[in-house]
């Protein structure tokens, strides 16, 4: 029998293996950093907020092309705060300019004492928001301190603030710090000259308050400054009584006894009624040294006719509502123009 060599043999089956062992598999393609870093981010990261409504993101915008950290606008007098006064407040005027109001909840508005409403929306959406009393009395030698604080966020949302006993001495204090470090301290409050938003202490407030258009017929012929004297109030006692008519509606009343002392002081708006043929006045007390005595604030609805005898003379009669003093239902007060 012959035999097999074993030795060539193992050799040869030896290098066959070897050859089938060493077709190595490719390695796998590193992974992108970038794609790594944007699937870990994409895990991470919370969803985008929704989107802004329309007319919000319209103001902002409007804030930032004039150059503004803060827009603000006054919108209007409650004797009451409540979600329920504050859906009637803005129904008329500003629901069609600014829709975004309807979606603020009054249960975060900053409230104080007071009868003033105003809006406070930052430029920036992740602008820092405080809200705190502003304490000015004889302890501070009325020069103003932070008190409590009202209202605190950094989403930069929209706050609704409510205040102001007096006239001259607000007691609310906004701060608003916007993500460069811009920061803005301001106290709204209403000019004593026309009753608009007063920003003479302050820039960076843009002024988005809808001023309600007077009919051409109506309240421009008869803007200025009216005074009338000696007019009887529910008391018997004379005062004189002070008119302040601005042509976009604006009102200021106020009267005295004595020159120099007012005893009170309204200011608000006036509105045309054409089916009726009247002006209704909307006022509410902000001032005058019954409320500082600690008379209870209080606002006044009432309509009149408006008729003008010459240039410098005007009948207001009262047809309804509240009277401008009481004693005075239905009854006519002539007014002359003031000069100076």
């Amino acid at each position: 029998m012959k035999r097999i060599p074993v030795l060539p043999l193992l050799l040869t089956l030896l290098l066959a293996l070897t050859a089938c062992g060493s077709t190595a598999e490719e390695p796998a393609p590193a992974e992108d950093p970038k794609t790594a870093e944007t699937q870990t981010k994409d895990q991470t990261e919370p969803p985008a907020d929704p989107a802004e409504d329309p007319s919000l993101a319209r103001l902002r915008t409007e804030i930032e092309t004039t150059g503004n950290l803060v827009g603000a606008a006054f919108l209007g007098g409650l004797s009451e705060g409540g979600q329920e006064a504050y859906d009637e407040l803005i129904a008329e005027y500003y629901l069609d300019a600014w829709p975004f109001l309807a979606d603020l909840d009054w249960e975060q508005a900053a409230v104080a004492s007071g009868m003033e409403v105003y809006c406070v929306v930052p430029r920036d959406r992740d602008s820092a928001v405080t809200v705190t009393e502003w304490i000015m009395d004889e302890g501070n030698d009325f020069r103003g301190e932070a008190g409590r604080v009202l209202y605190e966020s950094d989403a930069g949302d929209p706050v609704l603030l409510m205040g102001n006993v007096s006239d001259i001495l607000p007691n609310l204090r906004v701060t608003v710090t916007a993500p460069d470090g811009q920061t803005l301290s301001w106290s709204p409050c209403l000019s004593l000259r026309d009753g608009t938003l007063d920003r003479s202490a302050v820039e960076g407030v843009y002024d988005f308050s809808v001023y309600p258009d007077l009919p051409p017929e109506g309240i421009p012929d008869y803007s200025g400054d009216w005074a009338a004297v000696d007019v009887a109030d529910g008391s018997g006692e004379p005062c004189t009584c002070c008119l302040g008519l601005v042509k976009d509606g604006a009102v200021d009343f106020f009267y005295y006894r004595e020159p120099g002392v007012i005893l009170e002081r309204f200011t608000g708006t006036a509105r045309d009624n054409p089916d009726e043929g009247a002006v209704t006045l909307d006022l509410y007390l902000t001032g005058g040294t019954l409320l500082e005595e600690g008379a209870q604030a209080y606002a006044t609805i009432g309509s009149y006719r408006m008729e003008l005898a010459d240039e410098d003379t005007l009948y207001l009669t009262h047809l309804d509502g509240d009277p401008l003093l009481f004693g005075l239902e239905g009854k006519t007060v002539t007014f002359t123009r003031a000069m100076g």
